[in-house]
């Protein structure tokens, strides 16, 4: 009889092993030797959800994913998307895991994600693809169904797996101790957007006005009423200079 995959392990309490790169480099020859048990268990000793290390949380998803527990990993994958929201590592592979699984409501929005950050990375051309690939099940709607291949168009590369995926993903991983991967997701900004004016208010302006201002006080002690024209005059025009 089939066992069924364990759920995924989550720790009561923050481990008491703190995680060096010589902790990552054993879990990553462990899981590039097929040993994702032990690897596992090494995660265990520095892993919690509550860790702010981008490279161990990926480090779970990808021996997750390597054990075929690819419902886990998908479900570990939005947790570390909240915790990360500025890892593309997270975001390629939760792409991937979200397509593998069908899902491409959860496809848009973790390859929208992950197309925003990769501007600031060299992605690998699979990974492109499989974020484009997202973009255009984004695009389509159920009224607008994609049509087919056309006559004599060359079929499309097939998507990478989660696996491939995943360790094409790896050298897209921040530093150990990096706090890049928890900051806020960077807002998309739509081509050719005009850049907005700066609110900053133009002192060079309200010094103008304030050392007109004295002029014209000292004026109407001998002549009022051309002293409060001026004044009105150079009111009305850096007004009208403001607001081009």
């Amino acid at each position: 009889m089939a066992v069924p995959d364990s759920p995924v392990t989550i720790m009561a309490a923050p481990p008491l092993v703190r995680v060096t790169a010589d902790h990552l480099a054993l879990i990553l020859a462990l899981l590039n030797a097929g040993q994702t048990a032990r690897a596992m268990e090494l995660l265990d000793s520095v892993w919690h959800p509550s860790s702010p290390e981008e490279q161990c949380w990926y480090l779970r998803l990808w021996v997750l994913t390597a054990e075929g527990r690819t419902g886990e990993a998908l479900d570990l994958a939005r947790m570390a998307a909240r915790e990360l929201p500025s890892s593309i590592a997270v975001a390629c592979l939760q792409t991937a895991l979200e397509v593998a699984h069908g899902t491409p409501a959860g496809a848009f929005e973790a390859g929208e994600r992950a197309r925003v950050l990769a501007r600031e990375h060299q992605v690998p051309a699979p990974l492109v693809a499989l974020l484009a690939s997202t973009a255009d099940d984004g695009a389509s709607s159920d009224d607008h169904p994609r049509s087919g291949p056309v006559a004599g168009q060359a079929p499309a590369a097939p998507l990478p797996s989660p696996l491939l995926a995943a360790e094409l993903a790896a050298p897209l991983l921040y530093p150990l101790g990096s706090p890049r991967p928890l900051l806020p997701t960077p807002s998309a900004r739509r081509s050719g957007e005009v850049p907005a004016r700066s609110e900053r208010p133009n002192y060079r302006r309200f010094s103008l006005l304030a050392a007109g201002t004295v002029v014209a006080a000292l004026w109407a002690i001998h002549d009022p009423i051309p002293a409060f024209l001026t004044l009105a005059a150079m009111v009305v025009l850096l007004i009208g200079t403001t607001r081009r």
